[in-house]
Formats: C-alpha cells, sequence, structure tokens
C-alpha cells in the first residue's frame, strides 16, 4: 500500500498526504505487533505441555491407585480378611502396612484386634510390631494348613500288622486316606511289632521302624514311599539296632535311634547302648553316622527340627524318667536346651506332637542371668546393710523389698507357646509375659500347656546361702485342635525354694 502511493506521488498523481502518513503508522504498528504475538508463543507451548503432563499425571495416578487398590482387594481376599469392616482407603492402607512389615497404622491394629478374638479366642494383648507379625505368620499358617481355621485336614496314613495268609509270620499294611476313602494299600515285608514312626513326604510317606529277625536280632528299617505306595527306597541296619524317630529336615532324613552290643564285665556278660544318629539323603544314601555311649537302655519319644538343630525327648528304661536333649545337625548331642528366636534366647522346658505338628513350651529371657544374679546380688546387699543398721545377723526385710524380689523373679521371662512345622518352621503360637512355663500335655483332644506366675517372693536367709521362698500361681491354657484358646484355667499356688 505504502509502495503503491509513493508510486503515485512519484508519477505526477495528486496524493493527500494525511493519507500518506496514516498509512505509513499503520503498517509501523503492525510491524510492532507481529514480534510481540511471536514473543508469547514460546510461553504459550510451556503451558500447554504443563496442562498436557499435569492431566496425564492425574491419569496416572488414578489407575496406579485403582491397581494397588485391586492389589489390596486381593490380598484381603486371599487372607480371608472381612472388607465390609473397611473404607476403600483403609483396605489400601492396611494393605501397605502389612505387606511393608510396618504394622503401625491404627487400622491396622483395629484389623488385628479381631484376628485375636478369631484365632485365639482373647483380645489382642500387645500392640508391639514383633507381638502382631506372630500373630500374623500364626494366621497365615492356620490358613494354609486348616483352611478356613474350621477345618482340619482330612488326609492321613494308616499302619497296621497283618498276619500273612497261611503263615505264622506278620507284615505291615500302610494305607493311605483322603476324606475318609482310601487312596492305596502297600505292604512291607517286616514284622515291626508297632515300633514305627514316620513323616509324610511329598504325597508320600517315609518310615522308620524296628524289624524283629528273631527274638534276639533286631534291625533298623527305614522305608520311602511315593504318592502311589510305591516303594522308592529302603535302607537297613544292624543288628541289635533300634529305629525310634525320623524326621525330614531341608533335604535329609534324620533317623534317632539306639544299638547295643553285648560286653563282659567282670564275667558277666551286659549290653552297652548307644545313641545312635543317622543322615540320610533323599535317595536313600547314608550320608553321615554318629554314635554315643549311653548310660542303658532308652527310648526316643519324641523330636522335632528348630531351625539346624534338633530337641528330643528320651525316657529311661531303667526307671521310666524322661529327658530333654539338643542334637546338632552334625549328630553331637548336649543338655543345653537353648534356641534362638527372633534374637533372643529361649530355654525349651517340653515338647509334644499335636495334630501332626510338634509344640514346644519355652521360656524366652527378658535378660540374661549375669544380670538377673547381679540384680539379686544388690538385693542381698541391701539385705546385709538393713542387718548391719539393726546390730543384728538376720532381720525382717520391709514389704517393698519382697515386691522387688517378687519382680526381679517374674519379670525374667516370658512363657511362649511354639509351633514347629517342617515345612513352614518355627514360629509363636502364644505368649504370656512375666511367666515361666513347664509341660505340655493333651487331655481329652485339648492342648493343654502349663504356665507359671510370680504371685509373691520373700527371702528365706541370705547369710551363707541365698535362698528365696516364691510362691507362684499355676495356669492351665487349653486350646482346641485348631490353635484357638479355650479357657485360662487357674490351679492353686504353691511354693517354690530357690537358692543360689
Amino acid at each position: 500500500m505504502l509502495e503503491r502511493k509513493l508510486r503515485q506521488l512519484y508519477h505526477g498523481h495528486q496524493a493527500d498526504e494525511n493519507s500518506i502518513l496514516q498509512t505509513v503508522l499503520e503498517q509501523a504498528d503492525r510491524e510492532q505487533e507481529f514480534p510481540k504475538h511471536r514473543r508469547l508463543m514460546p510461553l504459550i507451548s510451556i503451558l500447554l505441555c504443563v496442562c498436557i503432563l499435569f492431566l496425564c499425571a492425574v491419569g496416572y495416578f488414578f489407575v496406579l491407585t485403582t491397581r494397588e487398590y485391586q492389589e489390596a482387594l486381593g490380598f484381603f481376599r486371599e487372607n480371608q480378611l472381612s472388607e465390609t469392616d473397611f473404607s476403600r482407603r483403609e483396605i489400601y492402607l492396611i494393605w501397605q502396612d502389612i505387606v511393608s512389615g510396618t504394622f503401625a497404622r491404627p487400622e491396622t491394629l483395629r484389623l488385628f484386634e479381631s484376628l485375636s478374638e478369631e484365632v485365639y479366642g482373647a483380645p489382642l494383648l500387645s500392640s508391639q510390631k514383633e507381638d502382631l507379625l506372630s500373630l500374623w505368620e500364626y494366621r497365615k499358617y492356620l490358613l494354609k494348613n486348616f483352611g478356613d481355621i474350621s477345618s482340619a485336614p482330612d488326609m492321613w496314613f494308616s499302619i497296621l500288622r497283618t498276619a500273612i495268609p497261611q503263615s505264622s509270620n506278620f507284615q505291615t499294611e500302610i494305607s493311605k486316606y483322603k476324606n475318609g476313602e482310601i487312596l492305596w494299600t502297600s505292604v512291607l515285608k517286616y514284622d515291626f511289632q508297632g515300633r514305627t514312626d514316620d513323616v509324610a513326604w511329598n504325597g508320600g510317606l517315609i518310615l522308620a521302624g524296628t524289624a524283629q529277625e528273631s527274638s534276639s536280632v533286631s534291625l533298623g528299617v527305614l522305608v520311602a514311599l511315593d504318592s502311589q505306595g510305591s516303594v522308592l527306597w529302603e535302607q537297613q541296619s544292624g543288628p541289635n539296632v533300634t529305629y525310634d524317630k525320623v524326621l525330614v529336615w531341608a533335604d535329609r532324613v534324620i533317623v534317632f535311634g539306639s544299638r547295643y552290643e553285648d560286653t563282659l564285665v567282670g564275667g558277666s556278660r551286659k549290653k552297652r547302648w548307644y545313641f545312635c544318629f543317622s543322615e540320610y539323603d533323599l535317595n536313600g544314601t547314608l550320608l553321615n553316622y554318629r554314635e554315643h555311649l549311653w548310660g542303658g537302655q532308652f527310648e526316643v519319644l519324641e523330636g522335632v527340627v528348630a531351625e539346624n538343630q534338633f530337641f528330643l525327648k528320651l525316657r529311661e528304661n531303667a526307671d521310666a524318667s524322661e529327658r530333654l536333649i539338643s542334637v546338632s545337625s552334625s549328630g553331637d548331642w548336649s543338655e543345653n536346651l537353648q534356641y534362638w528366636l527372633d534374637g533372643k534366647c529361649c530355654l525349651v522346658k517340653d515338647l509334644l506332637p499335636y495334630r501332626n505338628v510338634v509344640y514346644l513350651s519355652v521360656c524366652i529371657s527378658a535378660y540374661s542371668e549375669e544380670e538377673f544374679l547381679r540384680n539379686l546380688t544388690e538385693l542381698r546387699e541391701e539385705y546385709y546393710a538393713a542387718c548391719e543398721k539393726a546390730s543384728s545377723t538376720f532381720t525382717e526385710m520391709p514389704e517393698a523389698y519382697d515386691k522387688v524380689l517378687c519382680s526381679l523373679f517374674s519379670s525374667r521371662f516370658s512363657a511362649a507357646l511354639l509351633l514347629c512345622d517342617p515345612m513352614s518352621g518355627v514360629m509363636k503360637a502364644y505368649e504370656v509375659r512375666n511367666a515361666s512355663c513347664g509341660q505340655l500335655f493333651s487331655y481329652q483332644g485339648e492342648l493343654r500347656w502349663t504356665v507359671f506366675l510370680a504371685e509373691n517372693a520373700k527371702n528365706v536367709d541370705m547369710t551363707e546361702e541365698y535362698w528365696v521362698d516364691l510362691w507362684v500361681k499355676e495356669v492351665i491354657y487349653c486350646f482346641d485342635s485348631k490353635g484357638k484358646l479355650l479357657l485360662r484355667d487357674e490351679q492353686n499356688v504353691r511354693l517354690i525354694e530357690y537358692c543360689i
């Protein structure tokens, strides 16, 4: 436009000076506006990118949250946890809290209060992380082995001694049942006379027993059957060998028993007894054999695997007394009955097989023996100071002292019931704080556990020896076949004398 006007002026055409000036100014304005608009383009592009990224992030978070919620919901259903008691957000938070191993949220604590009632039939006694974890692991075990915690597994083996047709000899029949129906029967040529022990393995059975070859000769026999009842392999050890207990540990088969040999002592014939440890692989190959001289004839009644050691209950035939021993993975035995769980020392007091697993009664040490004795020594020094002040060799300590003394004994241990399973390992089934424990026994189909609570303590005489009278209340905890606490039966208070 400007060029045309100038050309008109140049050729002599008459033009309006104001029109030319206006045209020049408009063209200049347009040239100034165009660069300004161009400068805004990058800013607009950035804003658009930010909006797109924000929308993508919101969409991703929504998809991720939905997916994680579905995982949390699947976790609840897998572990048979109630969905109706919690909101969508609470289910998500509980799932995160449990899978992370935190166990700290109030929603999680509310869930565990209901789980304690479900598993133990009792309120939740502790909200500490380790106690919640123990309850969670124990419940998972019950779910795995008992389904909905209200039904027991319906598969078992029967071992019968039967007469061989048209013979005076006997044989052994092993049958596998499921849901009350027989799946198969396998016949072994050995006459074990009821002296066998077995462990289910890979759908089949590993059986250890003592077979009588004659009235004076016995053999230790180990037989492995597959899931269809066929004999995979068998091993014999003898003569004069007894197999009492068989355990499967990792990829090993461990057999405990005894052996004797006839010796002449002072011109008379006597038997010398040995404790025997045999280790086989799952193909029946003998890997390790150890034996230790024993005082007399004995029988291995029960046994359990705990991590990398074994605890056994033996009965001495001479006086029918029972004793507990521990055996290392290499076959060495000891009367040191310590077991370490979660970094704490447990003293094994008793063991009992119950419904295809083994329970251990243990006292968990709250502090070391040295610390306990140091605290008692400090009290003893207080006693000496009181005697010196009273100018007497013996004086009654104040009641406050007796309370401190009782507190020392009661806080020394926690009583715990441990469940030992060859597949799942060792887990804490129940715990009583500030208590010690003792015997396990089965009565009318129930598991019963003896727990002792310190009621009172009083020094007797600490001038030469440290004698303390300790009054304890005996409490029997009764559990049903599915591990649920039925009742807590308080017995009489009895006196225990304690001497250092």
